[in-house]
């Protein structure tokens, strides 16, 4: 039996003609939903920006406001030295006055809940740059608190006299491990500042940082109680 050859109705160039509308409609189709994709994921990119370069301006801020103690730290430091070197012939210590800096707690709420996708998407020097910023923010808050704890310490001397020789050795610790702490914190803050310069971000002033808490951070007393 012969089997007619099966045929277009209205020829082959027709069929072709149709097949290739179709095969370029979803073309088109697959084109304009990978356009409205990248368009959509350099907004979403975009919008994380904004907000994470704010946060990290927050950031730089309390960073300037913790290096902008260290000088007040140091000189404090350098008295309590002083009156420790001075004091071996003194009968009784005056009481010190352990005033540790103030240290905000760092801004991380937009970099803990930014979208992994979006994230993914930024160029990857842009993302070294900043997993290396909150790295380094997360260092310098440990140094803070060291620092606080170190000044805490001190805490037992507040009230004035006697003092051992295990006092003394107690007090130069302290003075070199506050000294130390300070440095690094210098070095630390210095290199994350570079970081969110490279960013192009600029500083901004929490909302959350009273006038009066900036105020009592930049006012710096003797380490000595007067008529201690």
């Amino acid at each position: 039996m012969k089997l007619d050859t099966l045929k277009p109705v209205h020829g082959w160039r027709a069929f072709f003609g149709e097949v290739g509308v179709v095969v370029l409609g979803v073309l088109l189709a697959l084109g304009a939903q990978q356009v409205a994709q990248q368009i959509q994921i350099r907004s979403d990119g975009r919008e994380f920006r904004r907000t994470i370069d704010r946060e990290v301006g927050m950031n730089v801020y309390a960073l300037d406001l913790q290096a902008s103690q260290f000088g007040c730290g140091r000189r404090r430091l350098a008295e309590l030295a002083r009156w420790l070197d001075q004091s071996r012939s003194m009968p009784t210590a005056p009481a010190i006055y352990p005033q540790a800096p103030f240290y905000s707690s760092p801004y991380l709420s937009a970099w803990n809940s930014r979208d992994a996708e979006t994230y993914r998407h930024l160029p990857a020097d842009i993302r070294q740059k900043y997993a290396m910023f909150y790295d380094d923010i997360d260092n310098q808050y440990d140094l803070a608190k060291a620092e606080l704890a170190a000044w805490g310490s001190l805490r037992g001397f507040s009230e004035p006299g006697p003092m051992s020789l295990e006092d003394r050795r107690t007090l130069r610790a302290a003075i070199i491990h506050i000294s130390s702490l300070i440095d690094t914190g210098g070095e630390n803050i210095a290199a994350t500042k570079q970081l969110a310069h490279d960013l192009g971000v600029k500083t901004v002033v929490p909302e959350d940082l009273s006038q009066a808490a900036i105020k009592k951070a930049l006012t710096c007393r003797s380490v000595l109680r007067p008529n201690g």
